[in-house]
């Protein structure tokens, strides 16, 4: 993993529905819509060459930290995000 990808944070942008990790010119997304309580996780989105690099399983680990904080079910609908869930079921 290169020193940029490892440094670049992930940040939270409620105006766009999604939080995102900023890869150089690139970048990489999780989105989602509120849905009363519900958060729902609709994409995973990483440019094809940083993949493999754990981008997609930090951004998806800070949607799920943001959505408990906020006390929003959560709900995926994202093949990615189930995944994770599944590794991850705490």
């Amino acid at each position: 993993m290169s020193e940029q990808t490892q440094n670049n944070e992930v940040r939270h942008n409620p105006e766009e529905g999604r939080f995102d990790v900023q890869l150089g010119d690139e970048l990489a997304v999780l989105e989602y819509e509120l849905d009363g309580t519900d958060m729902v996780f609709t994409s995973t989105r990483v440019p094809e060459a940083h993949r493999g690099r754990g981008i997609a399983t930090r951004l998806v680990k800070a949607g799920i930290d943001h959505a408990r904080r906020e006390g929003h079910r959560i709900e995926p609908r994202c093949p990615f995000v189930k995944a994770y869930l599944r590794r991850h079921p705490e």
